[in-house]
């Protein structure tokens, strides 16, 4: 995953956040998150992933992840 230079600590939390996520969340994989840095120093990654129901109706997944700084998962949460 290049989205960011090598030197970017936002790409180390990505790659973590990402490969920790994966055997759990596997749809959510080979997704860019949108990445914020909170106030208190910890990151907000948002993965979204659109999929479709049996009968054609699209669905919207978010999920939202809170890590610190050395890419360690604090708070998991998805939407449906």
């Amino acid at each position: 995953m290049g989205w960011f230079s090598n030197d970017d600590p936002q790409e180390k939390i990505i790659r973590l956040v990402t490969k920790a996520l994966a055997p759990e969340f596997p749809q959510y994989a080979h997704t860019r998150p949108r990445v914020s840095e909170r106030t208190d120093g910890t990151y907000l990654l948002v993965y979204e992933s659109t999929f479709k129901t049996e009968d054609g109706a699209k669905l919207t997944s978010r999920l939202r992840v809170v890590a610190d700084a050395s890419g360690k998962i604090l708070k998991t949460s998805v939407s449906r």
